[in-house]
């Protein structure tokens, strides 16, 4: 479920992912954020804890070039997720050691509480 959320600093996209996570909901999820609508400098907090994915590490290269593509027409996005699982933790820092563009960043939490903290959001 995605609920935008006005701030200070733009829009926040609030997150709350499904219990099962499959490469096909990946691709929705990047394809949400290719709306003309939302804010140019976006924030994303995304809680994923205990979810499970179904996708593989075959596919973060796809998701990676996706969200590349997507990102290029924003200044910025900040994308805190936040997981409790260590196959989620490690499929996260796969792509944010691989993102290819520097106006995407993704950071991977254990809180929420500190996730809100590296977005600058109150």
């Amino acid at each position: 479920m995605i609920t935008e959320k006005l701030s200070t600093n733009g829009t926040i996209l609030d997150v709350k992912s499904k219990a099962n996570i499959s490469f096909i909901d990946m691709l929705n999820g990047i394809e949400y954020l290719n709306n003309d609508k939302l804010s140019r400098e976006l924030r994303i907090i995304e809680s994923a804890t205990d979810s499970l994915v179904s996708f593989t590490i075959d596919d973060i290269d796809i998701l990676i070039n996706e969200m590349y593509n997507i990102a290029k027409k924003y200044t910025f996005i900040r994308h805190a997720v936040i997981h409790n699982s260590p196959k989620n933790t490690a499929f996260a820092m796969l792509m944010k050691n691989n993102t290819m563009n520097s106006n995407y960043v993704l950071e991977v939490f254990s809180t929420r509480k500190s996730a809100l903290k590296w977005l600058n959001v109150k």
